[in-house]
């Protein structure tokens, strides 16, 4: 979650930064839209976490239970947000795509450097295939013949 939020944190903060030329509540909306974005994008990665250990028969209607009361909840703040004067729109706009671009680069940039393998690659030695190789596991399928 930390390689989406701080680049996300920056570019909001940039957007902040840039209205507050503006007037300071354009600064405020586009931290709010930054916060928006945020509270939004990091509902995934909290709930992956949570449900790591769940069953997946039980995990598909947790998730769209949570998933959606996350648009429920982002409507409400729309709808609750939407008559208020100091709000300026287009800036709160800005910092919410701002951070949403900045999220998901950030996590672009982090999923190659995650090295996950595929299938056991890599976990049984040449030498005996009944042994795992060092680092590897147990339960890793025996390499066939070469």
């Amino acid at each position: 979650m930390r390689a989406g939020a701080l680049p996300a944190l920056a570019g909001g903060g940039l957007v902040a930064a840039g209205a507050l030329v503006v007037s300071g509540g354009a600064a405020g909306s586009a931290l709010l839209g930054t916060l928006l974005a945020l509270l939004a994008l990091s509902a995934g990665p909290a709930l992956l976490a949570v449900l790591r250990s769940v069953p997946a028969p039980a995990a598909m209607p947790l998730a769209l239970i949570a998933y959606s009361a996350v648009v429920v909840l982002l409507g409400l703040l729309y709808v609750l947000l939407g008559d208020q004067s100091w709000l300026s729109g287009r800036f709160a706009g800005a910092g919410l795509a701002v951070a949403t671009t900045a999220w998901l680069a950030g996590q672009i940039r982090a999923v190659p450097r995650l090295r996950i393998l595929a299938y056991g690659a890599g976990t049984v030695s040449d030498d005996d295939a009944d042994e795992p190789a060092a680092g590897g596991s147990p339960q890793s399928p025996s390499a066939g013949p070469h």
